[in-house]
């Protein structure tokens, strides 16, 4: 009969291992939720009285408030980078497809990282996360797109990294201003449409 293969950890172990995972990730979700909402009062320990946690414990996790502080703001950036759409889809019409892109990636910031574009313009530190994370990212794949598939007539004194940058910029801009009222949605998307077909110069028809 063959014989079981053990854990290389024992019950007791594993389960402290699973305890402890869940605890970091209480204490990071406290975190972001007081440095997306009032970051001038982020503290060790209002962080755990909102993770119910001792601010003790805190430190078996985290070295100091400012690790804690750059490891809930990048683990923040990632999950709405996962929020974001992977690629431009190839439409028929590049026009269309980037107005797409646009929609979905202002979409994905505005429901979980509007106030962290806010902070981004406050925070010399977290503006170099948000910027190699995920401003970046999404200013490489516009150009990329625009390289092979740029709109006629597209701003023609900008390179299309210019113009990628610019269209960046502006979804940026429409979704730290724009009211957060779910019943604005249409209006909200005809915002971003409207400003995308603006810096492309197209027209329907």
């Amino acid at each position: 009969m063959a014989t079981a293969v053990q854990s290389a950890y024992p019950r007791s172990s594993r389960t402290a291992t699973a305890l402890g995972e869940q605890s970091r990730s209480r204490i990071l979700a406290a975190a972001a939720e007081i440095l997306r909402t009032d970051p001038d009062n982020f503290s060790l320990q209002r962080v755990a009285r909102k993770a119910g946690i001792s601010p003790r414990a805190i430190y078996g996790y985290f070295e100091s408030g400012a690790e804690l502080a750059g490891v809930a703001r990048l683990s923040a950036l990632n999950s709405i980078v996962e929020m974001l759409p992977a690629s431009i889809s190839h439409a028929d019409q590049p026009e269309g497809a980037i107005r797409q892109f646009a929609s979905a990636v202002a979409t994905a910031l505005r429901s979980h990282g509007s106030a962290w574009l806010v902070l981004g313009r406050q925070d010399a530190a977290f503006r170099s996360q948000y910027r190699r994370t995920l401003r970046l990212p999404l200013i490489r794949e516009l150009s990329s797109y625009l390289m092979q598939h740029r709109p006629t007539g597209a701003l023609a004194d900008f390179s299309n990294s210019q113009l990628a940058e610019l269209l960046v910029t502006a979804i940026e801009s429409v979704v730290v201003n724009f009211d957060d009222d779910l019943a604005l949605e249409l209006q909200f998307s005809e915002t971003i449409d409207r400003i995308v077909r603006a810096i492309l110069k197209t027209h329907e028809g």
